[in-house]
């Protein structure tokens, strides 16, 4: 074998130098051209390994062995047919390996524990003990002894284990105190040490122990009395506990309802200007803009002066206005814009910078101003009633957010609040009340207006009837006496306050009052509008306990709308002799503006006509049973009060005063009333003295002849 090898090779070595041909180089010397060599001897070499055919000799020439290739060869201590140098199996203490030289070693180790994640490990911190999360922690994630990801467990004070550090855990982070009667106890505080207890009795005047009040209740102290806290009916001297109050020793009355209307405030017939009327305390006022400022010069000072001159009195007769700033009334000869503005002109970039300066001067003027009561936006059109011509989009939005900005304290109302002015939540004034051509193209707009986003439960609805267009005598009525005296229109009237949740109306206001058929019906319509509160249930502590009174009141209110400012509802004591109030609290939790009445009343019978409105209503309104769909629900507030008054017994009132004064304005509809806006309810007892109802022959005044209210300062 060795021969034919050496043969082969010599042979190879005689071809390559019979193929190369000589060169010559720079010195004249000959050289062989190594590429000719070199291409010469591979094709021989690779000729080489197909058999002689003239002497039959298997002379192919085997390949040289390498690391890798999966035959173990001279020099190799191993080939697992690659150069990798593998790991040992996840989880093998120690293991050898076929390194990438084809030598056994000693394997790298992957297991847990090691300090390095490797594949299927969530964590790896270098040891196969599950720890715990650090003591006071409420929940933590630890490595767990198989390198997992888990939940660690807690060790907290109050966790019901002692654990290293803490003197004791009673499963609970509350320092106790010693029981009643105890001279001297340990216990387990909120920190889990060990210390001495609070020592308490029945007369300490702190609640404390097993006491469910104060110095009462549990199983070592007297019996707890009316409004004091418990947890069963034992810890009561009434034997009753309800709601973790002791209950039994209220009183319970039912104050007498009011039958007739109330001159209540923000609410009802509504005057043109301020001028007196026998219901109306909302008046409406008309401003021009050139009154307010004629030139860009007049300062605010114009402004505040004017509203003097417009207001005066109004406070003092307990009468607060409805103010409006128009430019246009009717007739060509009736605008009113500044001289130095053009006239007719509603869009312009002076008429936009004016009407910003205004509308926030009017803001600095009359957003906190008690004696207004609420803002139309009028401006535009004839009479500020947006029509003739209609605000352009743009100047809508300009002057939305305008007002919206001057009168946070106020809410504010716009012609067509259902499609203009939008974004704002403002209220409506409709100035053709109940007007039978308008009753479907508007009326039943601010129907869908309130079924759609509830509007009326925010925002007031009003405006004024109308007497001169259309088929006016239709519905409302020939004239303003006509609408409240006869029962048809009346009774229309009525059920579109009703349908529309309104607060507040005027022209219609314009009856004649020696008539006394209209007188009667006047206050139907007046009493129909708005809120009536009505106070249906009440319960009050007969004697102050421990310095303590509770008053609790279920009222419903009957009217169609709520009073829309946050007026508080406040509780007297008055002395049973001058009946002047000598202690008094307002109830924390009570908002008057969410006391809703009933809800969806009956939709009229739409006939459709060949008319422009489309559909008429004819004065029978519908042939259903009128009502509500959601009769009002009664509200309820019940609170404690903070009594410190000298010993003797004191007449128990409620009233809810305008914040302007502090004096009692808003009246509930009930008969129990004194004058200057206090509603008694009772006698309440401080020391020993003992409360109860009102005397059987108590004289109450009546509310109607009440002149003395007021909202101005003394």
């Amino acid at each position: 074998m060795f021969r034919k090898q050496s043969l082969v090779y010599l042979l190879f070595f005689l071809f390559a130098c019979e193929a190369a041909e000589e060169t010559s180089s720079s010195d004249g010397s000959i050289q062989l051209d190594h590429q000719i060599v070199d291409q010469h001897i591979d094709s021989r070499i690779a000729d080489a390994s197909v058999p002689f055919a003239d002497n039959g000799v298997d002379a192919q020439v085997p390949e040289r062995g390498v690391c890798g290739d999966g035959i173990v060869d001279d020099g190799e201590g191993c080939d697992d047919g690659n150069t990798v140098t593998e790991e040992c199996a996840y989880g093998e203490a120690a293991c050898t390996v076929c390194a990438a030289d084809c030598t056994e070693q000693s394997g790298e180790t992957d297991v847990c524990g090691d300090g390095t994640v490797d594949d299927g490990e969530g964590c790896d911190d270098g040891n196969t003990v599950t720890e715990e999360c650090a003591y006071g922690e409420a929940a933590c994630t630890v490595c767990a002894a198989d390198c997992t990801e888990q939940p660690g467990e807690t060790d907290v004070c109050g966790d019901g284990t002692v654990d290293d550090g803490e003197g004791c855990d009673d499963g609970n982070t509350v320092t106790e105190e010693c029981l009643s009667g105890q001279q001297a106890c340990v216990v387990c505080a909120a920190d889990c040490t060990e210390q001495p207890g609070v020592i308490h009795a029945c007369d300490d005047q702190q609640r404390n122990g097993e006491e469910t009040g104060t110095d009462c209740g549990g199983p070592d102290c007297q019996s707890c009395f009316d409004g004091e806290a418990c947890i069963q009916d034992r810890d009561c001297a009434g034997l009753h506990c309800e709601a973790g109050l002791c209950v039994d020793q209220l009183v319970r009355v039912a104050p007498a309802p009011y039958a007739r209307a109330l001159r209540n405030p923000m609410k009802g017939l509504t005057t043109n200007g301020v001028n007196p009327h026998e219901w109306a305390n909302l008046n409406h006022v008309y401003i021009r803009w050139n009154e307010l400022e004629d030139r860009e010069a007049d300062g605010i000072d114009r402004i505040r002066w004017v509203t003097e001159q417009k207001f005066a009195g109004v406070a003092e007769r307990n009468v607060k206005v409805i103010p409006r700033v128009y430019l246009h009334w009717s007739r060509n000869d009736q605008k009113y814009w500044p001289s130095d503005m053009v006239t007719d002109d509603y869009t312009s970039e002076q008429f936009q910078r004016r009407l910003r300066r205004l509308i926030g001067r009017l803001g600095e003027v009359w957003n906190d101003d008690p004696r207004v009561a609420f803002i139309e936006l009028g401006i535009f059109g004839k009479w500020g009633e947006h029509h003739s011509p209609a605000p352009e989009p743009f100047m809508q939005a300009l002057a939305g957010e305008a007002f919206a900005a001057a009168f946070p304290n106020k809410h504010i109302s716009v012609r067509h609040a259902w499609r203009e002015f939008e974004g704002h939540d403002f209220g409506e004034y409709w100035d053709s009340f109940s007007h039978y051509d308008q009753m479907w193209p508007h009326g039943q707009q601010v129907h869908t207006m309130n079924e759609r986003d509830d509007r009326w439960k925010r925002n007031y609805i009003g405006g004024e009837t109308a007497y001169d267009w259309g088929n006016w005598e239709q519905q409302p009525g020939t004239n303003p006496t006509d609408s409240v005296r006869d029962p048809i229109h009346r009774a229309f009237i009525i059920n579109s306050i009703r349908w529309l949740h309104c607060t507040q109306l005027r022209w219609i206001h314009a009856y004649d009052a020696n008539d006394p058929l209209a007188q009667a019906g006047a206050e139907e319509v007046h009493k129909a509008m708005g809120y009536r509160y009505v106070m249906e249930g009440v319960e009050f502590s007969p004697r102050v306990t421990n310095g303590s009174l509770r008053v609790a009141l279920t009222i419903r209110n009957e009217g169609v709308a709520p009073f829309y400012y946050r007026w508080p509802v406040t509780v007297y004591l008055l002395d049973e002799q001058s009946r002047q109030p000598v202690w008094q609290a307002q109830y924390q939790g009570a908002d008057i503006r969410t006391w809703l009445g009933g809800e969806e009343w009956t939709t009229p019978d739409w006939i459709p006509v060949n008319h422009w409105s489309q559909n008429i209503v004819e004065n029978r309104w519908a042939d259903t049973v009128l009502e509500w769909g959601l009769p009002a629900p009664l509200h309820r507030i019940d609170e404690r009060f903070d009594v410190n008054l000298p010993e003797g017994r004191y007449l128990l009132a409620v009233g809810i005063p305008d914040p302007a004064n502090g004096r009692p304005n808003l009246r509930f509809a009930n008969g129990w009333y004194l004058n200057g806006g206090f509603h008694p309810i009772g006698l309440v007892g401080v020391g020993q003295q003992a409360g109860g109802p009102l005397p059987a022959d108590m004289v109450f005044d009546d509310p109607f002849f009440d002149q003395s209210l007021s909202y101005g300062r003394d």
